[in-house]
């Protein structure tokens, strides 16, 4: 499947985080769409065309993890990378058995979560 311009979800309760995020992978050529927590995730991803989701760990309402377990219920292929700057043995384990595609450990820089993106959406769009 060839995609013209990717839909990626970023997800953070960091406003800031979120919309630079948003901004600079816009820049790059994705469509951006933003959500503050997991529940906003969820909604964006049942109703629109999202390709790849960026979790953050720690979240109100709905946790990055529990996010993720949502995800996997009904879009178990759609690539995921959950994002933390508190990485810890638990969350990795836990990630994994939800079949996490990546982990991105805060703080990290704009070239690795592009590069990071671009070989996901490579891997699973374009092979």
């Amino acid at each position: 499947m060839q995609l013209i311009q990717p839909h990626l979800l970023i997800t953070d309760d960091d406003r800031d985080f979120r919309q630079s995020l948003g901004v600079a992978l816009s820049r790059r050529g994705y469509t951006t769409t933003l959500a503050a927590d997991g529940l906003e995730a969820l909604d964006v991803i049942k109703h629109g065309n999202v390709h790849l989701a960026l979790l953050d760990v720690h979240m109100p309402r709905l946790d990055g993890l529990q996010a993720l377990e949502s995800v996997r219920d009904s879009f178990p292929h759609m690539p995921c990378i959950l994002m933390s700057a508190e990485m810890d043995d638990a969350i990795v384990s836990r990630a994994r058995e939800l079949n996490t595609t990546d982990f991105l450990a805060k703080p990290f820089s704009l070239s690795v979560l592009a590069e990071t993106i671009r070989r996901l959406i490579d891997s699973y769009y374009r092979s």
